[in-house]
């Protein structure tokens, strides 16, 4: 049986909350956004679960020992199996001592601006709810920032899926909102305690529809 409904913001998000790495942040401090409002209070910022970097950041350690198994194996090769190779053979003789270390400042610098690039992918790509809507603002390193809202007033439906063993684990999932905007339906992308930002998201969305949605309450 459903409970009472909030008759105020703070009856739904009593009080300050902040997760590991801000991945989720209910009363943010100095968020501001371009299009804001006046009067217009931002009450939660959530991002992708942290674990979420977990594959990018298998693929960056591989890169990094790669080279270190590749010559290690050449090496053993060598002093294995002398007998198929020129007498003296030396696979340092082929490249000189500067063009190696050339080719790993190259090889290296390339690897570790790839995962700059998507620790910033990462960090910069949040979810913004508001007292009036919530916003995504997407980053993207190469083609720039792109910015997707509707308004709490809007929505119709809200759905949880959590699918997976590691979102199990960690508890974090996609939420689905359907809204009555040209938009249609709104993803919120592995976010962490998917239950609770639901719940949260659907409560915000009944009580700003009974204040009219454009009104400020000081949380």
């Amino acid at each position: 049986m459903a409970g009472p409904e909030p008759q105020s913001i703070r009856e739904i998000l009593p009080k300050p909350r902040k997760s590991l790495l801000g991945t989720l942040d209910v009363y943010p401090k100095g968020v501001e956004f371009a299009t804001q409002d006046r009067g217009e209070s931002v009450y939660i910022l959530v991002r992708r679960h942290v674990i979420t970097n977990l594959g990018w950041m298998l693929r960056v350690l591989a890169f990094l020992i790669t080279p270190i198994i590749v010559i290690a194996a050449i090496e053993w090769a060598i002093a294995s199996f002398p007998e198929f190779l020129p007498r003296g053979f030396n696979l340092w003789d082929f490249v000189s001592v500067g063009s190696w270390v050339l080719l790993a400042l190259i090889y290296y610098s390339t690897v570790i601006s790839y995962a700059f690039a998507k620790l910033l992918d990462w960090y910069f790509d949040i979810y913004l709810i508001t007292s009036q809507r919530f916003i995504h603002i997407e980053f993207r390193i190469l083609t720039g920032k792109f910015v997707s809202e509707a308004s709490l007033k809007n929505i119709e439906d809200i759905r949880q899926n959590v699918v997976g063993i590691l979102p199990a684990l960690f508890d974090y999932g996609d939420i689905i909102v359907t809204t009555a905007s040209d938009r249609g339906k709104f993803l919120f992308e592995s976010v962490p305690d998917p239950t609770w930002f639901r719940n949260v998201l659907t409560d915000l969305s009944k009580f700003m529809n009974r204040r009219g949605g454009g009104r400020r309450e000081e949380p």
